[in-house]
């Protein structure tokens, strides 16, 4: 009786697993679906804010004062939010000096290093390192491309300098400078 017994769960066993194998060949693959969010954070731009050209005595002949923003220009595009953007510097005014004569915008000029990209990849235009008037906004640093991508972007060595005239009367000049930042 106890072998019948035993034969008979083996063979319930059996028929089991042979059921258990004709169900898994049977079987349809279903595919799930996965959802993945990449948050953006906060974007952000850096600056130099201060400038000195030192000064010059006056002179007979034209001359060039310059100087350089201490620090780096930098704007950090971590949202992807914009294909592009870009950071510009314009000499809005004339300099205006103590006794009110001027020293025309267009005397004022720029350049920069090479742009630098860090932390993530996107395109990017390159400011020339050649001097140009800022009369009109000029591009310190840009970014190119598509919408999602992100990217730091930085730019050192920002001058200017002020091309004086012959003859420029004494006094203290000032101007206004405008920088256009994406955020």
């Amino acid at each position: 009786m106890k072998n019948l017994l035993k034969i008979g769960a083996l063979s319930l066993a059996l028929i089991a697993s042979l059921m258990l194998l004709n169900n898994a060949v049977n079987a349809t693959w279903m595919p799930g679906k996965v959802t993945l969010k990449v948050n953006g954070t906060a974007n952000s731009c850096t600056y130099g804010t201060s400038l000195d050209l030192s000064s010059g005595n006056y002179s007979t002949a034209a001359f060039n004062l310059t100087g350089t923003f201490p620090g780096s220009f930098l704007c950090a595009d971590n949202s992807g939010a914009a294909a592009s953007w870009a950071m510009t510097l314009q000499a809005t005014t004339a300099l205006t000096g103590t006794y009110g004569q001027t020293i025309a915008n267009t005397l004022v000029y720029m350049k920069t290093n090479a742009t630098a990209m860090s932390n993530g990849t996107c395109g990017y235009s390159a400011w020339t390192t050649s001097w140009t008037a800022i009369n009109t906004a000029q591009t310190i640093v840009a970014k190119t491309g598509a919408a999602g991508n992100v990217c730091t972007l930085t730019v050192t060595g920002v001058m200017l300098y002020v091309a004086v005239p012959a003859n420029q009367a004494v006094g203290a000049y000032t101007g206004t400078l405008s920088l256009d930042t994406p955020y």
